[in-house]
């Protein structure tokens, strides 16, 4: 089989459409070659996007593997008995564009993915040899290869199992109400599978894009006509109840899809641009996740302190910056109490969850009369745990310190870097000392770190350069020197990111006797020297080590979780 070469992308896209670097992180230089290799490679290394064993990695890949231009290839000349199922192949991202007996020639956008490889040989009965094209040349084939099976080649449904009506929507320029619905439909389903946390469908002018959110990176899943987006916004407002002639301002809303499994509850949010509209629709967590504690609270000490004061009275403190999990923990505390036995109530910002035996109320966090309000009605409820889901200024924090009765459990977030922050900052807000000392009962800090993907991690051996800034953080850091850590490299099973999953991390103080007597004697330099002190060894800088060690995250994650 003879092969037309391209030279036409450049290493940059190569980075892009591999998904190990997103577009908004590119460096803005007019003078940087991007087909030169070694000056890209310089130019991440130097604004820290990528690690250099990732880009060591890439680079051999993109030297590798034959470029292909899929212009010079006309979408009927592989009749469709001999290409992929439509479905594997817009999950894959990869096309037919030749074939000799057993051997298929295969354009992917990322063909250094083996599994995938191996999947495709296994799927086609037969030998592939993976070549690489540009991504966006690669859709445009495969919406033309697939239009074709819509226009009479109806055995290629034989092998896929189905004509599809999300298929026609993919190959037409617009949809129907139906085929916009059934398009939706697979969307929410695909992003559940791959456990992506929101899916964004987004309108630029020329075309649209849908994206999915996975640890924390956006991942282009396809694209589609402008005119499809609009359907599928359309579809969105009516399903979430919005007013669809509103289109000068957001709407946000909730709806659920019911599958033949399990429902899906999603929270919908549409913006107007200048282009058309942009939709995320973000998956709302199932309330059984947060049954068992143990699941989430992965340190042992953490999940028996936050039991403890699951158990009594008081106010437990969770902290962290906005991302760090805190409503997470909220919740799952909240599962331990058995709120179907207790009376529930949680004033949120945004619910994130529908809790059962909950009652959830949602308030406007910018307006703090109106928060203290809330939060002093209900506590005429009478409630036996209270979640305060933000303590944003020091009002709200002193009508929470204020509802603490002898039985009852408040369980309040606040954004502070640790525990001892967390200190200074109720101190700062003008709150006695003895005041915190007599309602808090435990405070918590916790972060959250991306899990390395286990299939696809590689090692890296630590540096005196590696450490350069925990010096002066991190007493034993020449014992770290030479040590086995392990860096993302991304797979099929990570779809190319690197991570599978999240580790939280946590530092915990219990306000015993001795901290209460320090909240009430000493002056706020003091306490915070003092709870630094007393927290060494126990901190999240050291949790985050911990987790390092153990092969389950990154030192860049490190950095900039606690750093």
């Amino acid at each position: 089989m003879q092969l037309t070469r391209s030279s036409s992308l450049t290493f940059g896209q190569y980075l892009l459409q591999t998904g190990l670097v997103q577009k908004h992180d590119m460096p803005d230089d007019a003078t940087l070659d991007w087909q030169d290799v070694i000056a890209v490679k310089q130019a991440m290394l130097r604004l820290g996007l990528i690690p250099e064993v990732m880009l060591n990695h890439a680079i051999a890949d993109f030297q590798q593997h034959k470029q292909v231009d899929l212009s010079q290839y006309n979408a009927r000349a592989v009749i469709m008995q001999h290409h992929l199922p439509e479905r594997i192949a817009r999950e894959y991202s990869c096309c037919v564009i030749a074939h000799d007996q057993n051997n298929y020639v295969v354009a992917m956008r990322n063909p250094s993915d083996k599994a995938v490889v191996d999947q495709l040989s296994e799927q086609l009965c037969g030998c592939v040899q993976p070549v690489l094209v540009h991504a966006n040349h690669l859709s445009d084939h495969l919406n033309m290869v697939y239009r074709q099976s819509q226009q009479g080649h109806g055995d290629s449904h034989m092998r896929s199992g189905r004509t599809s009506t999300v298929s026609k929507a993919l190959a037409a320029t617009s949809i129907t109400d139906s085929a916009a619905e059934a398009l939706l439909h697979e969307l929410i389903l695909t992003a559940s599978s791959i456990q992506a946390s929101e899916i964004h469908i987004e309108s630029i002018h020329e075309y649209a894009v849908v994206r999915f959110r996975l640890h924390n990176r956006l991942i282009s899943h396809m694209h589609i006509t402008p005119e499809i987006a609009v359907v599928l916004a359309q579809q969105v407002c009516q399903r979430a109840q919005l007013d669809t002639s509103a289109t000068s301002c957001g709407r946000h809303g909730v709806f659920s899809l019911q599958t033949s499994d399990v429902p899906y509850y999603l929270k919908a949010a549409v913006l107007p641009t200048e282009a058309g509209q942009s939709v995320i629709l973000r998956f709302l967590q199932d309330a059984n996740q947060y049954a068992d504690m143990a699941h989430w609270i992965t340190d042992k000490a953490a999940c028996r302190i936050l039991q403890a004061s699951c158990g009594t009275g008081g106010v437990t403190l969770i902290v962290g910056p906005r991302g760090s999990g805190k409503t997470t923990t909220q919740y799952t505390s909240i599962m331990q109490v058995e709120p179907k036995d207790k009376k529930v109530i949680a004033i949120e910002a945004e619910v994130e969850s529908y809790l059962p035996g909950v009652h959830q109320v949602c308030v406007d966090t910018t307006d703090t009369t109106a928060t203290v309000d809330v939060l002093r009605t209900c506590m005429r409820q009478h409630p036996d745990v209270l979640m305060l889901d933000f303590i944003s200024d020091a009002s709200v924090a002193e009508a929470a310190l204020r509802t603490v009765r002898a039985h009852n459990l408040v369980l309040a977030a606040m954004e502070a870097e640790n525990v001892s922050d967390a200190i200074t900052q109720l101190l700062e807000w003008n709150l006695s000392g003895r005041m915190i000392a007599s309602s808090v009962q435990t405070i918590i800090a916790q972060r959250v770190l991306r899990q390395l993907c286990p299939h696809c991690k590689s090692s890296h051996i630590l540096s005196a350069a590696d450490l350069a800034i925990y010096v002066e953080r991190l007493p034993d850091w020449r014992n770290w020197v030479g040590q086995t850590i392990y860096e993302p490299v991304g797979c099929r099973h990570c779809h190319q990111t690197g991570y599978k999953g999240y580790v939280p991390i946590y530092e915990a103080l219990v306000v015993d006797k001795s901290v209460q007597h320090l909240l009430r004697s000493s002056a706020l330099g003091t306490i915070h020297e003092a709870l630094t002190s007393r927290l060494q060894g126990r901190d999240l800088l050291c949790q985050a080590f911990v987790q390092l060690r153990a092969g389950k995250t990154t030192l860049a994650e490190v950095t900039q979780a606690v750093f």
